[in-house]
């Protein structure tokens, strides 16, 4: 009888520790954070108030550093859209892969020419050194935003759909741009279908995730 108990508190512990595993947060990929720029322009941040639903990919079209990028935007060359939080994003990947956050998800800014749409959007730029975003990306950079995207589809379970900044201008402004341009969307999908993801693309510049 007394080893029946200890089995069943045994399986019951188990249990329990397989349930909290189940439930933990999975680990972000390596992210450095920037706060200065999130500092500076505080005033056109605005508090997230629904989930983050899609994530939206951007190429910088110039700049080849992160040191550039941010120094850049510290300028105050952007002040006049930064503190009204229109042009602003969330994190920036490297051309050596690393990711840095600009502004918190918990924020919401107008980045992708989709108006109030943006509210349950995050955007991810990716460093292309040529003005027209028409140079490859990294082999570092593919790898480094499918490690971001996985991990934010993770904690964000309504997240599901990638798109293009040029597909969200189009389809809520009219206007298209060539960003993030000359981008791989099928390597995107295979990363993320290695990841375990059952990706569909709905067109070129969505992929859809489940």
């Amino acid at each position: 009888m007394i080893e029946s108990l200890i089995k069943s508190i045994t399986s019951a512990v188990k249990g329990f520790i397989g349930k909290f595993e189940e439930a933990a947060p999975p680990d972000p990929p390596s992210i450095r954070i920037e706060p200065r720029i999130e500092e500076k322009y505080r005033a056109g941040l605005k508090p997230r108030t629904g989930g983050i639903r899609e994530i939206v990919v951007h190429g910088t079209a110039g700049g080849t550093t992160m040191d550039s990028l941010v120094n850049w935007m510290l300028s105050g060359e952007q002040d006049a859209n930064y503190k009204n939080g229109i042009g602003l994003f969330h994190f920036a990947i490297g051309r050596d892969g690393e990711i840095v956050q600009i502004v918190s998800p918990e924020y919401w800014v107008y980045h992708s020419l989709s108006g109030m749409h943006d509210m349950e959007t995050v955007g991810i730029e990716l460093i292309n050194p040529t003005r027209d975003n028409g140079g490859p990306y990294t082999d570092e950079q593919y790898a480094a935003l499918a490690d971001l995207i996985d991990y934010m589809m993770r904690v964000n379970p309504n997240c599901r759909q990638i798109v293009s900044h040029n597909y969200n201008g189009l389809t809520y402004s009219r206007i298209g741009k060539n960003c993030p341009g000359n981008f791989a969307w099928s390597r995107l999908r295979q990363a993320l279908s290695e990841k375990k993801w059952n990706v569909r693309s709905i067109n070129q510049e969505v992929l859809y995730v489940a």
